[in-house]
């Protein structure tokens, strides 16, 4: 069997000889694959510390393979500090009450992704997944089920899982919740300032409420509006950066980022008008999206069609 050395190689110009080494390879599944994955990092853009995130980002690119087979209709998505280069995505209604762990974000595509069941939850409508470290040190997800559906939505606080080996997850409470003015409404897009979860609803303005007190899982709990959000016109992701300055929104073809320009408040953040303004995908449905790897300012979006893509961060 042959053997292989990594060398330092310059982009431009080396896809297509790489190309062509594989196909001349293709009887050598080993060559073929290795030749395979380096075309697909040339693809990747470069990964930058969150040390002050963008506003300005770069045209989103398509990335080779998107989701693996069997993956589409992806929901939400989050990416882990615990487990650098790991992320969770869920799937909506009419799928199983389960997290997906996903491997290898920076790769230019996702390399693989992986089931973990989480007994005694419900999937009637998952749209949005976050992620927090709680006061005990332990990573938690938070699965948001919409109130499209009818009936009392819940917001599922699970234990984070070891996204390598673990086959179920541990769910820890259920919170209900609802509107202190709308009653129940479809809501895809989340996220935590200041240790407090914020949802936006898919509304002509989106609507902000913002979770002041820590969530029960005996009462139904209601959060408090804190306004509008300019140009966010029903969006269905909705993520702080790092660096808690950006603000980046995506419907279903379309990423926007805001800027706080009057100091690091929520509503602050939401004063501020969009910076930047991206057409992502024509017909794919994007629907989840997160700053990935942890603590970085590159931005991926998954779309129910399992395409993903790529916003780079200037």
């Amino acid at each position: 069997m042959p053997v292989f050395r990594f060398v330092p190689l310059r982009r431009a110009g080396i896809r297509l000889t790489i190309l062509a080494v594989a196909r001349a390879l293709s009887r050598r599944p080993v060559a073929l694959a290795v030749a395979m994955a380096l075309v697909s990092s040339l693809n990747a853009p470069p990964s930058r510390a969150a040390s002050s995130c963008g506003p300005t980002y770069a045209p989103a690119i398509k990335t080779l393979g998107g989701l693996p087979a069997g993956t589409s209709e992806a929901s939400g998505f989050t990416s882990s500090s615990r487990h650098p280069g790991w992320g969770w995505m869920i799937r909506d209604s009419g799928h199983p009450a389960s997290l997906y762990a996903v491997r290898d974000d920076t790769s230019g595509g996702i390399r693989a992704v992986r089931e973990v069941k989480v007994p005694g939850a419900q999937n009637r409508d998952w749209e949005d997944v976050n992620y927090t470290v709680g006061a005990d040190g332990r990573p938690r997800l938070w699965a948001i089920e919409s109130g499209q559906s009818g009936g009392t939505p819940y917001i599922y606080e699970i234990l984070e899982p070891d996204p390598a080996t673990a086959k179920t997850a541990t769910l820890l409470h259920r919170h209900a919740y609802a509107y202190p003015d709308l009653g129940y409404a479809n809501t895809e897009a989340s996220f935590f300032y200041g240790g407090q979860l914020v949802l936006v609803t898919k509304t002509a303005p989106g609507r902000v409420y913002r979770f002041e007190k820590p969530l029960s899982d005996r009462t139904v709990n209601r959060p408090a509006f804190v306004g509008t959000l300019p140009g966010a016109i029903r969006i269905s992701v909705a993520r702080l950066s790092p660096d808690k300055s950006v603000l980046i929104t995506a419907t279903h073809t379309t990423m926007t980022a805001y800027r706080s320009a009057g100091g690091q408040s929520l509503t602050a953040l939401m004063r501020s008008q969009p910076v930047v303004v991206r057409k992502v995908s024509p017909g794919d449905n994007v629907e989840a999206g997160d700053f990935i790897p942890w603590a970085h300012c590159n931005f991926l979006l998954l779309a129910e069609s399992k395409t993903t893509y790529w916003l780079r961060s200037l």
